[in-house]
């Protein structure tokens, strides 16, 4: 179950926006999401174990994923991160069906929803 991380926790930035962070352990997922004053959500990154989904505003969606083996001091640097070319599907469809059927209803609705509700619109949008 999403459970919202302290906001204490997070670093500060010198942006207006509020950033949020919900963590299900279980499943290893984490939701950063930004809101305006206004309390709308304008920019969503949802992490899957190593994978990535991004969304905001004013570019829409991107997939990625980290690199674990990258470098050539494997065990002393961090993995660099990649964003795909083009959307990663199988990122789409698993984060996608976690909205719809298997997220804890107690969960913060509206927040989770404005994520479905963007991902829902992406679907019925012809993909190239």
């Amino acid at each position: 179950m999403f459970v919202e991380i302290n906001k204490d926790l997070l670093k500060k930035t010198e942006s207006d926006l509020e950033k949020r962070w919900f963590r299900d352990a279980d499943r290893n997922c984490d939701l950063f999401l930004w809101q305006n004053a206004g309390k709308e959500v304008v920019r969503f990154q949802f992490w899957v174990e190593d994978s990535l989904l991004e969304w905001n505003t004013g570019s829409g969606f991107k997939t990625g994923r980290l690199d674990q083996h990258s470098g050539a001091f494997t065990n002393y640097q961090a993995p660099i991160f990649r964003y795909h070319q083009r959307l990663d599907e199988d990122i789409l469809n698993s984060i996608e069906h976690l909205l719809q059927g298997d997220l804890d209803k107690a969960d913060d609705l509206a927040v989770f929803d404005t994520v479905l509700e963007q991902l829902e619109k992406l679907n019925a949008k012809p993909r190239i």
